[in-house]
């Protein structure tokens, strides 16, 4: 069953509702930590590079939406 435990997912990183970019990441990983792996990107942290995140909605193993200002 370790296979289970390792298996990676892509989530889509969104700004605004718009898809920036696909992330690979570890299956049903949490709120907290999905965030954080996202901020690793590249595109994604120069989207929000002095930005003002406003509110940031997750969807488990699916989508990050930050809404920027």
């Amino acid at each position: 069953n370790k296979l289970i435990l390792d298996e990676k997912i892509k989530i889509a990183i969104q700004i605004n509702g718009k898809t920036r970019e696909i992330i690979e990441v570890k299956k049903n990983l949490d709120e907290k930590n999905a965030i954080i792996e996202s901020k690793k990107n590249k595109k994604v942290s120069d989207s929000l590079a002095e930005k003002e995140v406003i509110k940031t909605i997750f969807i488990k193993n699916k989508i990050i939406n930050y809404l920027i200002k």
